[in-house]
């Protein structure tokens, strides 16, 4: 061990000699130091904060809340100036030309020597080296907190010795650091070191490096792999799977087009009447008044049974009614029919709800925006600046985009509740409903295809990339425990703190309210005054819930508010009542009243006057622009009251449903003019059945896109509008290709099987 030091010891002299701008100090080298270093690297194990990519929108919040607090005038003092000044010797240490440790592995510090060696001697690969690593940039005091260096650089260095020998090769490292200053964040460095060295070495050089400027700051340290790293047996299982559904998508397409299509489609010949009258047949002779004889033509008897289409149309019937099950269910998986059923425009399970799929995709297209806009958050380098934006009155459909989701609350109520009292009506009472089917095909309809999600989201997706932001352990570390929750549809119950995909949060809540949405519709089947003033009663209990809690534990009302006081803990919130089924079911039940009003309208003698639907489209846009734009002031930095956020936050959401509530009532009633032609437009339909894949994978775009960067993420209107339409693109185009792979041939086969 002593040998060991004196080793280090002598680095530490070279690196005096070769780099006098440095100015490393002697006792740095002193066993002292180094076994204080090894402490340090000790207690960093277990009290290190183990910060992982953000993956849910309040811990990008948080991030950014914590950024604007750190950086915001009053804030920035000596302290910080001084605290970030020392980061130029802990980047110096990496260069690595400042040794100073106890626990480095020895092949870590041979291969840092030879660094040294030929750095002294200007060796191109060895300059490249200390080029790829992090310098202080500009903008430090403006957010730009990621020092990220040059990772493709770094991974091409090749150390090569005197005779040309291959010595090591560049690893790519980062360490964060969390100074105290920082309240909570880190600064990440991007360091370049020999690639027998590992994270660990990392750990030790930083700290060592700290400790010799009196700083003291929990450090995470991850150096990514030299070679792509191969997939593990959960990924190569994932990928077989996906494999073999393609596969069979690929054949049942092939049979369906070459063999089935064609039969199908032209009936035989002999089943087929003729297109022309047969020849004439001469009846008996007459004759006539004037004693004239004649021959008639009987063609009375002639008329033809079907036209051609007709008679395809019944073939068809015929060979699908003989056709075995496990045929169709084989064909179930024909992209071609599959893709045929999607694009087609004709209205089917939601009848005559036309303006449903309208709101659906812009509600889609909504939540996509915000997340577009709020997920390089936790990636950029000009935060602070950027951040004054959240003020601008174009900025708040932006700022409020939260609300979109409880568009897919009440649209979710309003066409449960249409179809469910349609369905009783028809079978003349709830006791004669297929309660099992009723819940199966829920169930059946969204779990397959969000376990696939899942499955490639854990096992797939950390093998999908590299880059200096690239975390493996992001989709892995909060699965590995909770995984099971999402299936259940628990997640936003169990430890909601820790989990998986945390997006699907709204899967959950879904789900809880459809299991006990008959509790609110068979009563307004059955007694309907009395089903109106239950369900009203519930929006009454989710709102009063929702603002007692916001009060008692000063939450904000919504994102609006965190902007303007960063100290507001909207991670709390976000759990307590984001996400919370208590807090968020009065959107749905304003669907459901919604969905019952619509089903007792149906009649075509329903009438409304003028007067009433031009004070209906006014109240509906008076109270969408008020949930809007409610908070303008809020986001510039104009705090309100606490009793006026907690009413804010207990009826906003309930007041943006009742605006979707005449919306829909009006368009699906006659009275929506130019709005229910566009919500109408029949090209919508396709993109609006793509909803749920969409809403499953566009996270998974987005961090993608994200988490490849290779440098941080610059703040710009036109870089983020882009960013959102490619997003929007892709995210598309994924869910097109899930949705004829796995969504639409469960679907077949359900009713195959069941119906």
């Amino acid at each position: 061990m002593a040998e060991a030091q004196l080793f280090l010891c002598r680095v530490c002299e070279e690196s005096f000699k070769s780099a006098s701008r440095l100015r490393l100090h002697e006792a740095a080298c002193k066993s002292k130091k180094l076994k204080r270093c090894y402490e340090l690297a000790q207690e960093n194990k277990t009290t290190t904060a183990e910060q992982q990519s953000p993956m849910h929108l309040p811990d990008i919040l948080q991030h950014v809340s914590r950024m604007q607090e750190v950086l915001s005038a009053d804030n920035i003092n000596s302290e910080l100036r001084n605290f970030t000044t020392h980061y130029s010797a802990v980047l110096n240490l990496q260069s690595p030309l400042r040794v100073a440790t106890h626990n480095l592995s020895v092949d870590c510090v041979n291969q840092t020597f030879k660094f040294l060696s030929n750095l002294r001697s200007r060796s191109p690969w060895a300059l490249s080296m200390l080029d790829a690593q992090a310098k202080i940039p500009s903008g430090v005091l403006n957010g730009n907190f990621l020092w990220l260096g040059n990772y493709e650089q770094c991974l091409s260095v090749r150390a090569l010795g005197a005779k040309n020998e291959s010595l090591f090769r560049g690893k790519y490292c980062s360490a964060q650091i969390f100074a105290p200053v920082l309240q909570g964040q880190s600064i990440t460095l991007g360091l370049c070191l020999p690639d027998i060295c590992d994270k660990d070495d990392l750990k030790v050089l930083v700290l060592a490096a700290l400790e010799e400027l009196k700083q003291q700051a929990p450090v995470k340290t991850n150096c990514q792999p030299v070679e792509a790293p191969s997939p593990d047996a959960a990924a190569i299982c994932v990928i077989c799977l996906l494999s073999l559904v393609a596969f069979v998508v690929l054949a049942a397409t092939l049979y369906d087009i070459l063999i089935y299509q064609p039969v199908l489609l032209c009936p035989p010949d002999e089943v087929l009447l003729p297109q022309t009258p047969p020849e004439p047949l001469l009846t008996e002779p007459s004759t006539n008044d004037a004693g004239q004889h004649r021959s008639t033509l009987d063609v009375t008897d002639y008329t033809p049974l079907f036209e051609r289409e007709d008679v395809a149309e019944e073939h068809a019937k015929f060979v699908q009614s003989n056709t075995s099950a496990a045929l169709r269910a084989f064909l179930a998986f024909s992209a071609y029919s599959n893709g045929a059923k999607l694009v087609s425009t004709r209205v089917t399970s939601e009848g005559d709800l036309g303006a449903i799929h309208g709101i659906r995709l812009f509600s889609m297209s909504w939540v996509l925006l915000g997340h577009s806009f709020a997920f390089p958050l936790a990636y950029a380098d000009n935060l602070v600046s950027f951040m004054p934006r959240a003020g601008d009155f174009t900025f708040q459909a932006i700022v409020n985009a939260s609300v979109s989701v409880d568009s897919f609350f009440f649209l979710s109520g309003t066409l449960v509740s249409y179809l469910l009292l349609r369905e009783m009506a028809k079978r003349v009472g709830p006791m004669k409903v297929s309660w099992l089917k009723f819940y199966f095909h829920r169930y059946w309809r969204l779990t397959p295809t969000l376990l696939i999600t899942l499955g490639f989201f854990i096992c797939v997706f950390p093998f999908m990339g590299e880059g200096p932001l690239w975390n493996p352990d992001m989709s892995r570390g909060p699965c590995h425990n909770s995984w099971w929750s999402v299936p259940l549809y628990i997640n936003n119950l169990y430890k909601p703190g820790d989990q998986c995909m945390g997006w699907v949060w709204y899967l959950a809540n879904d789900m809880q309210f459809f299991i006990i949405s008959p509790l609110f519709i068979i009563p307004l089947y059955m007694y309907p005054i009395f089903g109106v003033i239950w369900n009203i009663a519930g929006i009454a209990s989710c709102c009063v819930s929702t603002g007692y809690i916001t009060y008692i534990h000063s939450f904000p009302a919504d994102f609006p508010m965190y902007i303007a006081d960063p100290k507001l803990a909207m991670t709390d919130s976000f759990y307590q009542i984001y996400i919370a089924p208590w807090c968020r079911k009065g959107a749905y039940l304003i669907g459901v009243l919604c969905g019952f009003t619509l089903y007792k309208t149906s009649t075509s003698l329903f009438k409304m006057h003028w007067s009433v639907v031009v004070a209906g489209w006014a109240a509906a846009a008076a109270l969408a622009l008020s949930v809007i734009y409610g908070l303008l002031n809020v986001s510039r930095g104009h705090m309100i009251s606490w009793e006026l956020n907690a009413f804010y936050s207990a009826v906003h959401r309930e007041v943006w449903a009742l605006a979707l509530f005449w919306l829909v009532f009006a368009c699906c009633r006659g009275y929506g003019g130019p709005v229910n032609a566009i919500l109408s437009w029949r090209p919508l339909v396709p993109l609006s059945r793509l909803t749920y894949c969409a809403y499953l994978v566009h996270p998974i775009v987005i961090f993608w896109n994200l988490m490849s960067l290779q440098s941080p993420f610059h703040l710009t209107l036109p870089t983020l509008s882009w960013f959102f339409v490619g997003n929007l693109g892709v995210t598309y185009a994924v869910a097109l290709l899930l949705s004829l792979a796995l969504e639409a041939p469960l679907l077949a086969i359900e009713k195959i099987f069941l119906l």
